[in-house]
């Protein structure tokens, strides 16, 4: 099985849903979601979007398995690099 169809078999797990039910969230055919389990197939982007919404989880969590890292916590950590970077040059102006 795919790695996309892997974490949809989990999500649908975890949120204790049925094919049949995610088909009727996202207007896509139950069909169509069983051949992509039956076929290991992936379902194209329009669908996977679809699905990520209804799923209230990312595209690249369904891909990937990960979680994308957020503009603001990618922000913070740059700042966070910046002020260590600065600290580390001012001790070797100090030197």
């Amino acid at each position: 099985m795919n790695d996309f169809l892997q974490h949809l078999k989990e999500e649908l797990a975890d949120k204790a849903l049925t094919q049949k039910e995610l088909a009727s969230m996202t207007n896509i055919s139950v069909n169509t979601i069983r051949g992509w389990f039956s076929k290991d197939l992936t379902p194209d982007v329009f669908n996977a979007v679809k699905i990520a919404k209804a799923l209230n989880v990312t595209v690249e969590y369904l891909v990937t398995g990960e979680q994308p890292i957020s503009a603001d916590t990618e922000l913070s950590e740059l700042k966070r690099k910046v002020l260590q970077l600065s600290h580390s040059i001012a001790d070797l102006c100090l030197k």
